[in-house]
């Protein structure tokens, strides 16, 4: 049972850790001035500008998800709902901004609500107060060994970089710090574990189960794929204890709960099914869907990389979970199992693998408290200061990396506030859905300022975008001809093209020497429509052919 007061405990934490996790982002904002804007993120950004995208298509009237980042025409999907709901509610001018703040509201209530459910689930496995709270903390902020790569230490990982600097799955911290709709996920994936393993008395266990099915489908609108998480580690809980139960000896089965807790599980996946199958589907059947998720390859690093981020816990994880095991736990069952399966998660054949180990973090953790449980106070003590105390520097070197960018005005994070003015002129003039053409990063932002579609700007979302690429660089390219030019412009029905350093500038790290940009000024299919610096717009005439 989780009381008032650790309630209070649970939201002041939470306050704290938002407001810390903000500073960043106020220092941008602070940054700016007349030649440079800040992008609203400090990390991600290039995922970060196509949240703000889908918001801007919520605004411009889309209920479906098509993404912005390709010209092939879409179907359209129930995908990231978050945010073209959250674009409804922007109206007026500044609408950039709103959706800038409304983000940050949205990054608000994942992060509370990420903590909140973490200390119930940590509370099914530890009765003492004061280890819940280490427990929320470690798993809210705490990293591996992360931060010893900034001692220059880096080449123990692959390709450098430590898995907390990267992957909001495997730890926590990187939700709560910038991506909402994964805090709320994983808030919801723990709630309803929660409330899987606490309705195992139910009077009515499939009427409880659809109830506490919502939390999942609420999980499905953050992240479909998720769901089938949950649903695994659930369908392995019932598969341990019913082994446990058939083969132990020294422990009378109580198959009437087991029972119960299958019905309750039916009723889960009843609730959560639809908007699963619906999105297995819709990825088979848009081609650009199918093309967007094949694009999307987010697969797990060498084993190495999980030692040394899992290596700080695993001793006293052991511990725990022996005591679990021993003691035969309803509860523990799950943490074990869910733990104990990771590496087939973490290495399944699929291309989201990385993805597979969501929330298995706080499943750590809890097998970590639980053995801090066996160990004298004293003891206790220590090893929160001197062993576990360290893994919250990753975040805190997150924190202050995000804060040193936004000080500096890095270009990694800012735009110049010019090339801002040529995006607001598209917003104003461009038609909802037109595309226009231009170089990856630029079309990248551009499509999180104005209602339109570019050929390329998104890693996974563009399709094709290999092919693409060297497309538009040469259509960029004195090398290129007009002939190929003006099949580019016709097979994506292009509106709109944007000339600036960005497409001035080489494209690949190869051949600069003699590479040359093309003026399209000279070509007379195009018109030029906005000049100001270095920025011009030019329309597309039509009739040109």
């Amino acid at each position: 049972m989780v009381t008032r007061q650790e309630r209070r405990w649970v939201f002041n934490f939470a306050i704290v850790v938002l407001i810390i996790t903000s500073l960043p982002y106020v220092l941008g904002y602070w940054a700016q001035n007349d030649e440079w804007v800040f992008s609203g993120f400090v990390f991600g950004v290039e995922d970060g500008n196509s949240y703000i995208a889908k918001m801007l298509n919520g605004a411009a009237g889309d209920w479906l998800f098509r993404t912005p980042y390709t010209a092939y025409p879409q179907q359209g999907m129930v995908v990231y709902m978050p945010y073209l709901l959250l674009g409804k509610l922007v109206g007026g001018a500044a609408r950039h901004e709103q959706m800038l703040a409304l983000y940050q509201l949205f990054r608000w209530l994942g992060g509370f609500l990420s903590i909140w459910a973490t200390y119930d689930f940590l509370a099914l496995y530890v009765g003492e107060v004061r280890l819940r709270r280490w427990g929320t903390v470690l798993a809210t902020v705490g990293g591996g060994l992360g931060w010893l790569s900034v001692l220059g230490l880096q080449g123990l990982w692959h390709k450098g970089l430590a898995l907390e600097f990267y992957s909001p799955e495997t730890f926590g911290f990187l939700q709560v710090y910038g991506l909402p709709h994964l805090a709320v996920g994983r808030a919801m994936l723990l709630w309803g574990l929660r409330g899987y393993l606490l309705s195992s008395d139910a009077l009515h266990p499939l009427r409880t189960g659809m109830k506490v099915g919502l939390f999942w489908v609420v999980l499905g609108l953050m992240q479909p794929m998720t769901v089938l998480i949950g649903w695994g580690v659930i369908g392995l809980h019932g598969l341990i204890v019913a082994l446990v139960w058939r083969l132990g000896k020294n422990q009378l089965p109580d198959w009437a709960r087991w029972r119960r807790s299958v019905t309750v599980a039916i009723g889960m996946g009843l609730v959560s099914a639809p908007l699963v199958l619906y999105t297995i589907v819709a990825l088979q059947v848009d081609p650009q869907m199918r093309s967007w998720h094949a694009q999307n390859l987010i697969l797990s690093p060498p084993v190495l990389d999980y030692i040394l981020a899992f290596g700080l816990v695993l001793p006293l994880a052991w511990v725990g979970g022996r005591q679990l095991v021993t003691s035969r736990s309803w509860n523990g069952w799950l943490a074990v199992g869910w733990v104990c399966v990771f590496p087939f998660l973490a290495y399944a054949p699929y291309n989201l693998q990385r993805r597979l180990p969501e929330g298995v973090w706080v499943a750590w953790v809890a097998l970590l408290v639980v053995g801090l449980m066996r160990v004298s106070q004293r003891w206790q003590e220590r090893l929160l200061r001197f062993v576990y105390l360290p893994t919250v520097l990753s975040g805190v070197i997150l924190v202050l990396g995000g804060a040193m960018l936004a000080v500096q005005r890095s270009p990694q994070v800012f735009r110049p506030a010019a090339e801002v003015q040529a995006y607001d002129f598209l917003a104003q003039n461009a038609q909802h859905g037109d595309v226009v053409l231009a170089s990856f990063q630029v079309a990248n932002y551009l499509a999180a300022w104005a209602p339109v579609r570019v050929v390329i700007g998104h890693g996974p979302e563009s399709a094709n975008l290999r092919e693409l690429s060297s497309r538009v660089n040469r259509f960029y390219s004195a090398d290129g001809t007009d002939e190929e030019r003006r099949l580019l412009l016709d097979e994506f029905s292009v509106r709109y093209v944007f000339w600036g350093p960005g497409e001035r500038a080489c494209p690949t790290q190869t051949d600069c020497v003699t590479w040359k940009s093309w003026n399209p000024a000279e070509a007379n299919y195009l018109q030029l429509v906005y000049s100001s610096g270095a920025y011009q717009i030019f329309a597309v005439r039509r009739g040109w052919q």
